[in-house]
């Protein structure tokens, strides 16, 4: 037998860890107790400098599918790198260490990444303000995914994406170089685009398996205005570079996340700040470009923001407060 052929249907989870001391538990119980058991499962400590790599040993003791990974700080990106440049199985799944997934999550998208010989294979997910006990899901279906159709639907945000609750298959992500860039600001979409940019075959998995925790300090709502900046200069590379061929995603994918970073940073700063990154954006003219957008709401939204900045911000920013 083969290296390919043993490991065909072993999974390997990707958990990077910084300071999660608080949910560590629930999450490394949620993986370990998972009906498909082909498993192993890669905590990468991110530099944790709290309790979290005590607890993940003391749960994992005895259990030789676990695998601790030791690191100074570099973030959850270049941590997730490290976990998959270390990984042994066929596939990859990465999770948040203080998400959960449901318990026949694996099992579930193994099952539909055979059958339909996926790159990758992604489910549904619900966002949570506290961690859920996990569960499991009862009557899955399963689809082939029309890749030109999900490029459009990732861009008008039909279909929501996540990195992690994603099962991908290693060698399409080694083969394509779809590695996590440095980026302190959506690098996760920044992985995304590059992986639906490449990808040919394409799966899905109907369920809420993965359970996504909002934290109220998380870095999507306290990231600083010159670390959106700096990501805004990755994404327009992106753009320019060869990764991104389908015209109407080159077009408007740019101007498209000026217009979600935007959304995003109403609902946390002043708008003295908030309008310095509206400038430093160029969120003029990059709205001027969503008018031809291929939604109309995106469209609407679009006029309202270059025409009426502060009326936009207060709209957005009431979120904030409810």
């Amino acid at each position: 037998m083969d290296k390919m052929q043993k490991f065909n249907d072993l999974i390997s989870i990707v958990m990077p860890v910084f300071n999660v001391q608080e949910y560590i538990s629930l999450s490394l119980f949620s993986v370990m107790r998972q009906t498909h058991n082909r498993i192993e499962i890669i905590i990468v400590d991110d530099g944790s400098t709290d309790e979290s790599i005590k607890i993940a040993e003391r749960i994992a003791a005895g259990d030789d599918r676990v695998r601790i990974i030791r690191q100074e700080n570099k973030g959850l990106g270049m941590a997730r790198n490290i976990g998959l440049e270390n990984s042994l199985g066929e596939w990859v799944f990465f999770l948040d260490s203080d998400d959960t997934i449901s318990l026949n999550t694996l099992e579930s998208m193994i099952k539909t990444g055979i059958k339909f010989d996926s790159d990758f294979v992604f489910s549904d997910y619900k966002m949570v303000t506290e961690q859920v006990s996990c569960d499991v899901i009862t009557n899955t279906e399963s689809y082939d995914v029309d890749t030109d159709k999900l490029l459009i639907d990732f861009l008008t945000r039909k279909t929501v994406l996540i990195a992690p609750g994603t099962l991908y298959r290693k060698d399409f992500l080694i083969r394509n170089d779809l590695f996590f860039f440095p980026i302190p600001w959506s690098e996760d979409q920044h992985f995304l685009w590059r992986v639906l940019s490449k990808s040919r075959k394409v799966s899905y998995v109907k369920g809420a398996f993965y359970h996504y925790l909002v934290r109220e300090k998380s870095i999507m709502v306290s990231t600083e205005n010159y670390k959106k900046i700096e990501s805004y200069h990755y994404f327009d590379e992106l753009v320019k570079s060869e990764s991104i061929r389908h015209p109407i995603v080159k077009k408007f994918l740019l101007a498209r996340w000026v217009l979600g970073t935007l959304n995003s940073s109403a609902k946390s700063g002043t708008y003295s700040d908030w309008k310095t990154l509206y400038r430093q954006l160029d969120a003029k003219n990059k709205c001027k470009i969503l008018y031809k957008f291929p939604h109309v709401k995106t469209r609407f939204l679009a006029f309202c923001l270059r025409y009426f900045p502060k009326l936009y911000w207060r709209a957005f920013g009431l979120k904030k407060t409810r």
